[in-house]
């Protein structure tokens, strides 16, 4: 070994002179073939030039030669390790550590390589060994907090973490996963300020920005999160994640702005045209008495899109004339999945399949008329409709906006929501019902026949709406209705966001700034539906949101006789609660603009018999309401799909 001069070789690769490395490693290797180390340098300067295979072969003589010689184990792994091929990468760093059980570098590319493997124990294992071995080794601190991350052990991840920022206050990767720890408890506002501390050092970091994005959307800063949004499209501008996060969030603006949405779609669908393959030719099925069905949804569970739609499915199952298919975009189930799947035969879970998989499952099932129950919210699967998955494709409930694709056919509204003259804004066609979508009846839940007031001498306004939905006109509307009205209070419920403390005293300010009295003010969360639905009957009158409507949640309000005050709007998604009201009837719950909003708020609040005699209303003709009509809204549906079919025949 001494008697060959390497020199000449390491200079080259100290230069990155890497072709003249190679060149000169082989004029040794020639008269000294059988050389282990020469072998393994050589591999090493393949695996320099990115050529993996032929370094992995190389390595592999080296250590048929000399397999005492282990420092082959280490290097070999690192090929594996870019080859993503995480067996091979355990079996020979397994092979290193029984020569040299002291390297922390091994032991944390081995507890990488476990947690790749979802093996977490195991990770966990790997990754206290490098502690152990060196008390400061910052890497196994911040490894080691993502799998207990991962396991769900959060509180154990945020003291690991919290301990390497300790040893190493300049590894910015710490401060990113301590963020994520805080986004798991639901500490948004922790998250953010973590986040944003430490932005100068991660300013062109793309998951960085794209995470602080995803954060303050879910409190609600909107303009905010855009903003990073748009940072993130300076470093890559083809990134289809954040096109599709913008979608849905341009809804949750103050002011929302078609053209802007309008834009973003065309975005979407631009790459959507660059990255996937879509057939010009496409052989669709021959349409039989039967009808095939598909329905492809992340929601099928404890959702709101699903009380709308399970006793509708419920019905269509049981029309002969229709076979349904169900393609199941979520991992997550609980006892509404179950339910489900007693009464749809035909239940596929597709979270794992890609989009080229997926569109010849729907294919090979023969499916006539898709639905999409997603848009561009979160679980969707947009690319399959772009694919042209089905002949007939149509959008359905979730998604109250066009999606900008003609890809999808129609889109199902009521002439209210969506009056006669407003198809421009629409690509895909607009197929009104007498009302597109139900309230699943909730028969265990009892209803309080009194208005609350009565009894406790103030008025209990409401909205049980997703927080994002309460923008600062929102705020600023309804800080109005409680400065007006003295005796009042306001109740907003929500499942996680107000577990924080932090988040409910900043929440409380946003209110407060514009009038309202903190002691007006009490923001809840809740535990199940039963229980968030028996809290209606301490409610007088809820307070719809705008410009993006309740809908499920109106519906509750409905179904436990509470009116829904509402604003009339400009969009599908913005008229949801006009077209409610007006189906009940209740057309002096709808108003024109904000300033009437205000005065309709202060005057039933006044009147409290017109307010019983609202609640007596509702009370009496619950059940004859088309709103809470499965069987109705079903049997419309039947014949709004063969109607699709016959136009879909004479084209």
């Amino acid at each position: 070994m001494n008697s060959i001069n390497l020199n000449k070789f390491y200079e080259f690769i100290n230069f990155n002179k890497l072709d003249e490395a190679e060149k000169e490693i082989k004029q040794l290797l020639f008269s000294n073939s059988d050389n282990y180390f020469l072998i393994n340098q050589y591999a090493n300067l393949l695996f320099l030039k990115g050529n993996l295979l032929n370094a992995i072969e190389e390595f592999k003589k080296s250590i048929k030669i000399n397999s005492e010689y282990y420092q082959n184990y280490h290097d070999i792994s690192l090929c594996f390790i870019q080859l993503k091929k995480f067996d091979e990468v355990i079996f020979f760093l397994k092979k290193y550590i029984e020569h040299n059980s002291n390297n922390c570098d091994v032991y944390n590319n081995l507890g990488l390589a476990f947690f790749e493997q979802d093996r977490l124990d195991d990770a966990i294992i790997c990754f206290n060994k490098c502690i152990i071995l060196k008390v400061d080794y910052i890497q196994a601190y911040n490894n080691l907090g993502v799998v207990l991350l991962r396991k769900g052990k959060i509180d154990d991840a945020v003291s690991v973490l919290q301990q390497g920022v300790i040893i190493d206050c300049k590894f910015n990767n710490l401060y990113f996963n301590l963020a994520r720890c805080f986004n798991e408890k639901g500490q948004y506002l922790k998250s953010i300020k973590l986040l944003e501390d430490n932005l100068l050092n991660n300013s062109n970091n793309l998951e960085y920005l794209y995470f602080l994005a995803s954060c303050l959307l879910k409190v609600g800063q909107i303009s905010k999160a855009f903003y990073f949004l748009d940072e993130c499209l300076k470093i890559k501008n083809d990134d289809i994640r954040i096109f599709r996060l913008k979608a849905l969030n341009y809804l949750y603006e103050d002011n929302f702005n078609f053209n802007n949405y309008l834009n973003n779609t065309k975005q979407i669908i631009g790459i959507y045209d660059k990255i996937l393959k879509k057939e010009d030719n496409i052989k669709f099925p021959k349409f039989k008495n039967k009808i095939k069905l598909g329905l492809i949804s992340a929601d099928l569970r404890k959702h709101a899109v699903s009380f709308q739609i399970f006793d509708v499915l419920k019905t269509l199952s049981e029309n002969k004339d229709y076979e349904i298919f169900i393609y199941n975009n979520n991992d997550k189930t609980d006892e509404v999945t179950t339910a489900y799947k007693i009464f749809l035969n035909n239940w596929r879970d597709v979270r794992n399949l890609k989009d080229d998989e997926l569109v010849d499952l729907i294919k090979n099932d023969n499916i006539e008329i898709l639905l999409d129950l997603s848009g561009f919210s979160s679980g969707n699967r947009m690319p399959i409709f772009f694919c042209r998955a089905a002949p007939i494709q149509v959008a359905w409930c979730g998604y109250l906006i066009t999606s900008g694709m003609r890809e999808i056919d129609y889109i199902i509204a009521d002439t209210v929501a969506v009056p006669f003259g407003d198809e421009k804004k629409f690509s895909e066609k607009v197929y009104r019902l007498k009302t597109w979508s139900v309230l699943k009846p909730i028969n265990n839940v009892c209803v309080n026949p009194k208005i609350p007031v009565l009894e406790k001498k103030y008025i209990s306004y409401a909205s049980f709406n997703n927080i994002l939905k309460i923008n600062s006109r929102v705020i600023k509307l309804w800080s109005s209705i409680l400065s007006n009205v003295k005796n009042s209070r306001l109740y907003l419920y929500h499942t996680d966001n107000f577990k924080d403390q932090e988040f409910s005293l900043y929440f409380k300010k946003l209110f407060t700034k514009f009038g309202a009295k903190e002691d007006q003010l009490f923001f809840l969360n809740y535990s199940d539906r039963e229980d968030f639905l028996t809290k209606y009957n301490f409610i007088d009158i809820t307070l719809d949101t705008f410009p993006y409507n309740g809908m499920t949640t109106s519906l509750e309000s409905y179904w436990m006789c509470v009116p829904v005050l509402t604003l009339k709007g400009n969009y599908f998604f913005s008229k949801i609660g006009e077209s409610i009201n007006q189906n009940l009837g209740l057309d002096n719950f709808i108003a024109d603009n904000e300033n009437e909003y205000l005065k309709k708020a202060i005057n039933f609040s006044n009147d409290l018999n017109a307010l019983q005699n609202v609640k007596d209303y509702l009370i009496k003709n619950r059940d004859k309401f088309v709103i809470f009509n499965s069987k109705n809204l079903a049997e419309e549906l039947s014949e709004a799909f063969k109607k699709m079919i016959k136009d879909y025949k004479n084209a």
